[in-house]
């Protein structure tokens, strides 16, 4: 599943409050992320690493993920 798809389910199928970033845009929005619980929705367990790796860098407190795609 690409991002383009991935984007085009949350937007149809949104998280009440979430905040859609894709991987390719973490690091550049990382200071826009409020500093409370973070769930991570990602497509693999590849972006799912990345984001929480990042994250938990910047001081962030990842409290869990789910992953959307098929499973591996």
């Amino acid at each position: 599943m690409s991002i383009s798809e991935i984007i085009r389910i949350l937007q149809k199928n949104p998280v009440n409050g979430a905040i859609n970033i894709p991987c390719g845009y973490l690091k550049r929005y990382i200071k826009e992320i409020p500093n409370r619980h973070i769930v991570i929705i990602a497509s693999n367990e590849l972006e799912k690493n990345f984001g929480a790796r990042l994250l938990k860098k910047y001081g962030y407190n990842v409290k869990g993920y789910t992953i959307t795609g098929p499973s591996q």
